[in-house]
């Protein structure tokens, strides 16, 4: 047996310019805050839930539990690997395709529900500090009011994660000089009693409301990781902002409350959407209309980050073929993913129309819990398995002290995903299922990733590229012929696999003169010469992106196979 043709054909590194590299430490510490908590907004029901002093406890303790973990594997994992996306990367780069589609499934699911909410919370603000504007306006029209909202947010998308950074850095100003005042005016009449008081003996303690409250508002230092491939100095700077970050949220969420406990305690009241009636008795009418209006542009800026990072989660799942790639296509003037900015920003414009946002909203802190322990999992395995990768910022503790580090957030983690309703869990089952599904003919077309000529980065051949010589090899491989037949062939041949062992064929290629030792893609080829397993195993390796010393190369070279035919010598 001997192989008449063949050869493979590498394209381009990748379809793309070069990402700039340009977010400095503050604007970092824009997207790092909004990504996480974006004000005192929210904290409300976890002082209805348990009280004044439980909270506070909460508020100090579950950062140092939480948080903190997450924000050094972040760190070390986001300089290590410094690709936009993040997660999505760092589970493709321990455990291979499967899992990393996994990931990525479900953390674009639950970012498009947040992504939803925070159009609504924005005009629900405004609502509150106008109520006159009720005899006016009507659903349709304070959703108008909120599509303001995801327009704004998107045109600075569109422009680049610089300009993003930077509107974060002005929100961040915003959102935080009215509480600062509330402090100011609060402190001389700061109670301790009333910090340090419970609920009445009478009324339980709802834990599970605390617990996910608190947990929820301290999330997101991982989401950042998205946007590694875009920070300049990331050794440094990013290890920099996630600190300061880390600092700035448990002050942000500390003394307002601690200020505030002392004004209002009637713990019945205290609920989402309470904080502006508690500033104007702290210092009047015209405090609490600016914290209602700080209330909108808190919204505004969770709106701008979580558009960023999430878009290029899509971006990325696109870059690995997993998604289409015109979804990762980036602008020629801005270089942003604005094909999967304008799909996440369609989608938002018809949620906050038509969904039920309090049925589905508990399901953020299911999916989210689930991603976590597929994230700790990467951290935890490549420490083991892959010593030698050079990591500029390292978690300055052993892979035992690592693990032992990741018990108690990990322990949360399984908290939180036991204390959803039976309809959350309902939810999140059913989108763990659909991303199993979704996985199957990636699995069967693909072997894991769909071919890099099937999905171009361009719309039309997109269109009009077909599955059907891939679900032929698949199912009919004797009759499977090669996707480009070369003109001079016979155009009625029919491809018959020769008997020949695994030995042999691995022999041929090896000796090939246009065989070579690049990167390939999973190939129709595989479903052809099924006994062929272990050479296809080292192509499908091969093109995960990883360079032969184990390092994730930043730019993913893609190529074809064309087998033309094989002949029996």
């Amino acid at each position: 047996m001997a192989i008449n043709s063949f050869h493979s054909v590498a394209s381009a590194p990748q379809e793309r310019h070069e990402l700039k590299q340009s977010l400095t430490t503050l604007p970092l510490v824009g997207l790092t805050f909004f990504a996480v908590c974006g004000a005192a907004f929210g904290i409300e029901d976890a002082i209805k839930a348990a009280g004044p002093l439980y909270c506070i406890l909460a508020i100090l303790i579950f950062p140092w539990l939480y948080s903190f973990p997450l924000a050094l594997i972040t760190m070390e994992l986001s300089t290590a690997i410094p690709e936009n996306g993040g997660y999505i990367v760092w589970a493709d780069r321990a455990f291979g395709s499967f899992f990393a589609f996994q990931n990525g499934v479900w953390k674009i699911a639950s970012n498009a529900v947040n992504l939803a909410l925070f159009p609504v919370l924005f005009s629900s603000y405004l609502h509150d500090i106008f109520p006159w504007a009720n005899d006016h306006f009507g659903h349709t029209a304070w959703w108008a009011v909120g599509m303001l909202s995801v327009l704004v947010t998107s045109l600075l998308n569109f422009h680049g994660v610089e300009d993003v950074g930077r509107a974060a850095v002005w929100f961040l100003f915003l959102v935080l000089l009215p509480f600062i005042f509330m402090f100011g005016f609060g402190l001389p009449h700061m109670s301790f009693s009333a910090m340090v008081e419970t609920l009445p003996a009478s009324t339980n303690v709802h834990w599970g409301m605390l617990f996910i409250v608190v947990l929820w508002n301290n999330s997101g230092y991982d989401n950042v990781g998205v946007c590694s491939g875009e920070i300049k100095d990331i050794s440094t700077t990013f290890p920099k902002a996630i600190v300061i970050t880390l600092f700035l949220v448990i002050a942000t969420y500390l003394f307002p409350v601690m200020v505030a406990v002392s004004y209002a305690r009637d713990w019945t009241l205290w609920s989402a959407g309470y904080l502006p009636q508690v500033a104007e008795m702290v210092g009047g009418r015209w405090l609490g209309v600016w914290m209602g209006i700080t209330g909108s542009f808190s919204a505004l800026g969770m709106l701008n980050t979580l558009l960023c990072t999430s878009s290029r989660a899509l971006g990325c799942m696109a870059d690995l073929h997993f998604f289409p790639k015109f979804l990762g296509s980036l602008h020629p003037k801005y270089n942003t993913p604005y094909i999967a900015i304008a799909c996440n920003s369609l989608f938002v414009s018809i949620a906050t129309y038509f969904l039920n946002f309090q049925a589905i909203v508990q399901v953020n802190g299911f999916m989210y819990a689930l991603t976590l322990l597929m994230e700790y999992s990467a951290f935890l395995w490549l420490r083991y398995r892959q010593p030698e990768l050079h990591r500029p910022y390292k978690v300055p503790l052993s892979t035992l002290g690592c693990c032992l580090m990741c018990i108690p957030p990990v322990a949360l983690c399984f908290t939180q995903m036991a204390l959803v309703d039976s309809l959350s869990l309902i939810i999140s089952a059913s989108t763990v299922a659909l991303a199993l599904l979704c996985y199957i003919p990636l699995y069967i077309f693909g072997g894991g990733r769909w071919p890099a000529h099937l999905f171009s980065k361009d719309i039309n051949s997109t269109i009009s590229s077909s599955f059907l010589p891939y679900a032929g090899s698949a199912f009919f491989p004797k009759h499977f012929k090669d996707c480009e037949e070369d003109p001079e062939s016979d155009p009625n041949h029919v491809y018959n696999p020769p008997s020949t062992s695994i030995s042999d064929l691995s022999t041929d290629i090896d000796s090939s003169p246009n065989h070579n030792n690049g990167s390939f893609p999973d190939s129709p080829v595989s479903s052809v010469c099924s006994g062929v397993t272990e050479p296809l195993k080292r192509v499908r390796s091969s093109f995960s992106g990883s360079t032969g010393n184990g390092i994730v190369s930043n730019e993913r070279e893609t190529s074809e196979i064309h087998l033309v035919h094989l002949d029996d010598d």
